[in-house]
């Protein structure tokens, strides 16, 4: 079985057996036609890791129930997955991400730990260590602000020319049960997400939303942090700062990505960057996305 899908319009073919959620990627399609040209292919199995192909930059990352490869000289990935084990969150909600991850770097791409929300003229990254409040953010932008959804956790970003663009690489959003996830279900209509399918685990709820598929020039990069008060604030803060911020969460999150320093620099270059502390009120915080996002 094969399915494609694509970021920034580079095709990835993933062919075996669907062990991962393979639904939550962005544009996904049997279709082979609209991913052409391939850029890369992963094959997913889980049948006993094979004897892993030589090769002096092979990427390689093993974990409970998992072990990943790639081949850049090829631009072929492995995955394999032990059919016992739960799949873990990250996992069904973000697959084949190390591989996806390590085949983008090589072009100047690299995947962010981050959200995006906006249009294709205009969107934000929003930034941060799990819990800061990238997803009640990016939900708050999507639900009231009426802006595009580019992904929840993980998204494609490059340089090119003179703006800086993301595009979407997963359509899922990890959610704790609680209302958001109800007022998302009304925003967009309960038929389209039965449509989608939603991903099950044991602690979240992994929503599956429409989301823009065109890149977005990014506006602005936000580093939120949540308070208690209704307030919201905003302060400029410098390139650097907002490196130490952001390169922790995903660097550690993406082993022998050799680049991520030297590519958050250049994307980053003459992108404005906001810490924004999110209060209770969402109509205020909807307000100042709809500044860092206009048309």
């Amino acid at each position: 079985m094969k399915h494609y899908f694509s970021v920034l319009g580079y095709g990835f073919e993933v062919t075996g057996p669907v062990l991962v959620g393979l639904h939550c990627f962005a544009g996904a399609s049997p279709n082979e036609g609209e991913y052409q040209p391939i850029f890369a292919r992963i094959t997913v199995s889980n049948d006993p890791p094979p004897a892993l192909e030589s090769s002096r930059r092979r990427r390689l990352a093993h974990g409970a129930g998992w072990v990943f490869s790639y081949v850049p000289e090829k631009r072929q990935g492995y995955a394999w997955f032990d059919p016992s084990r739960p799949v873990d969150a990250w996992q069904a909600a973000a697959p084949l991400r190390l591989i996806i991850a390590w085949a983008l770097e090589e072009i100047g791409v690299v995947l962010v730990h981050a959200a995006g929300i906006g249009s294709p003229s205009s969107g934000v990254l929003i930034s941060g260590p799990s819990g800061s409040g990238k997803s009640s953010l990016a939900s708050t932008g999507v639900e009231l602000a009426d802006l595009g959804y580019y992904g929840d956790d993980w998204v494609a970003v490059v340089r090119m020319g003179k703006h800086t663009l993301m595009g979407s690489v997963y359509r899922s959003m990890k959610l704790e049960p609680g209302p958001w996830v109800r007022s998302l279900r009304e925003v967009f209509g309960i038929n389209r997400f039965n449509e989608a399918g939603v991903a099950r685990h044991p602690t979240k709820i992994i929503e599956v939303l429409p989301v823009h598929t065109t890149p977005s020039k990014i506006g602005a990069l936000i580093l939120p942090t949540i308070r208690k008060s209704p307030a919201v604030s905003m302060r400029w803060v410098s390139r650097v700062e907002a490196i130490k911020r952001i390169a922790p969460s995903t660097a550690l999150q993406s082993p022998q990505c050799t680049r991520t320093l030297e590519l958050l620099s250049e994307v980053l270059t003459d992108v404005p960057v906001y810490a924004m502390s999110v209060g209770s009120d969402r109509r205020m915080t909807k307000r100042m996305l709809e500044l860092l996002c206009p048309g």
